[in-house]
């Protein structure tokens, strides 16, 4: 079986539970095999699954193309052992940024609608990790910005953090508004 095939079986695998550490492995050998050698700068502290992501990718820096499509056959065969047998040609699926997980395009919306919801929970009720992880899905990376955010982590300053993503999502609401939902990455 090729390479294309099982990462179209992960792709479109429903119910596969996989430790954090396998997703990882999964998403490095795939980036390496489509990607090659990590090229990407390491990302802000904040960015943790970003980090995970791009430290898992990095520890592959030499392996050929060739070999990470080959670890990631065999990784999928010690996961799902009878992946070869069920592969299916409908559907493509998507993977979460923030988990690396694979899941249906209709199973994704409504983890991506759920995540938000849970986040803006977070974030009106003032904890630090709601306020980082819609910073994080922002994708806030400019250095005045990250700079601003590591200096109000740094002084405890949690209410400018609050204020700050509150500010991003009430702009992320009405541009969402203005804009066909169907044109919403």
């Amino acid at each position: 079986m090729s390479f294309e095939e099982a990462a179209k079986y992960i792709a479109n695998a429903t119910g596969l539970a996989l430790t954090q550490e396998q997703q990882l492995q999964l998403y490095a050998h795939f980036k390496q095999a489509t990607e090659g050698n990590c090229t990407r700068p390491k990302p802000a502290f904040y960015l943790y699954a970003d980090r995970l992501k791009w430290t898992a990718w990095s520890q592959l820096q030499g392996c050929s193309q060739q070999e990470a499509q080959q670890h990631y056959i065999q990784l999928v065969s010690q996961l799902a052992p009878g992946w070869r047998s069920s592969i299916s040609e409908e559907g493509q699926g998507r993977q979460a940024q923030d988990t690396g997980l694979f899941m249906s395009d209709e199973e994704y919306e409504t983890y991506k609608q759920d995540k938000k919801q849970q986040q803006m929970q977070q974030v009106q009720a003032g904890t630090l990790s709601g306020v980082l992880s819609r910073l994080q899905d922002d994708r806030v990376g400019s250095e005045d910005v990250g700079d601003k955010v590591f200096e109000w982590c740094r002084a405890g300053q949690l209410d400018q953090l609050k204020q700050h993503v509150l500010t991003l999502e009430q702009a992320r609401l009405t541009d969402d508004a203005v804009r066909p939902c169907s044109l919403i990455p």
